[in-house]
């Protein structure tokens, strides 16, 4: 495993045109948040209900058996993987989110979320069983991602995991998810995300699309005709003399753990 130096997005260690590009991510999040605020907190919360739904199948086989294992979620966004987690009875939870504006969301719906950088929360954490980062790595600089997993890692007890959701531009439409908000900052194929993983010392890296899965019955239907598209495409792809696709999805999940005994990875 390579040594990655700790990264900071503190505004005082960088260039001044490093600071203004972070002051204009900071504006953009606040006007996002502004927006999130104007819903209907009803709404919003039918919203993380049905999401919960979809985690708790889409990553059952993935949480920790014990209700009191330490799990940081950051940034939490507005909570609705925070959400997740409290309907499955976890105990041991904390979220940090950079923005006031979607902490104080997060909160109103009772969800312990805090503010804080998520690079300085990983360095002041150990031994936790689960981080997750949801649509998080594509807003920082390429450069600082090797930083953040090899942190990711450090901050993880041995056999804890790290749940990652972001772009991927394996996908036919991959390049939606890397546009569809203007403070993304880059994107990569699942292979070089996985490589990425790896490089950082996790070990079972295994890369997710978010195919539909079986919480409702309407997906029994969707799964079956996902099967049959994917099935016919790749067909069509290859005849074409082009790679069969492994990703359907514009974003997707890499899970990734940190070996039991870390003597071999370094």
């Amino acid at each position: 495993m390579k040594e990655y130096p700790a990264t900071t997005i503190e505004c005082g260690t960088q260039t001044p045109q490093a600071e203004l590009a972070h002051d204009v991510d900071l504006r953009h999040y606040a006007y996002q948040s502004q927006r999130l605020e104007s819903r209907d907190i009803s709404t919003l919360e039918a919203s993380f209900r049905q999401q919960a739904r979809w985690y708790s199948h889409f990553l059952r086989n993935l949480m920790p058996q014990d209700l009191d294992a330490p799990i940081l979620d950051a940034p939490c966004g507005h909570g609705n993987f925070l959400y997740f987690l409290r309907a499955m009875k976890f105990r041991n939870v904390e979220g940090f989110d950079i923005d006031p504006g979607r902490v104080k969301l997060a909160r109103r719906l009772g969800l312990p979320a805090n503010l804080g950088d998520v690079t300085e929360v990983l360095r002041n954490r150990s031994g936790l069983a689960v981080i997750t980062m949801l649509d998080f790595l594509e807003h920082v600089d390429r450069s600082e991602v090797p930083g953040l997993l090899s942190s990711a890692f450090s901050a993880l007890a041995n056999n804890g995991i790290l749940i990652v959701r972001l772009p991927f531009t394996d996908c036919l439409l991959g390049s939606y998810d890397l546009g569809n908000d203007f403070t993304h900052k880059w994107a990569a194929n699942s292979g070089v995300t996985k490589l990425l993983f790896e490089d950082a010392g996790f070990t079972s890296v295994v890369v997710r699309d978010e195919r539909p899965v079986l919480y409702k019955w309407s997906n029994y239907v969707r799964s079956a005709a996902f099967l049959m598209t994917k099935t016919m495409t790749n067909l069509y792809l290859q005849a074409l003399g082009l790679p069969a696709l492994s990703i359907w999805s514009r974003s997707g999940f890499v899970i990734g753990r940190k070996p039991i005994s870390t003597a071999s990875a370094d």
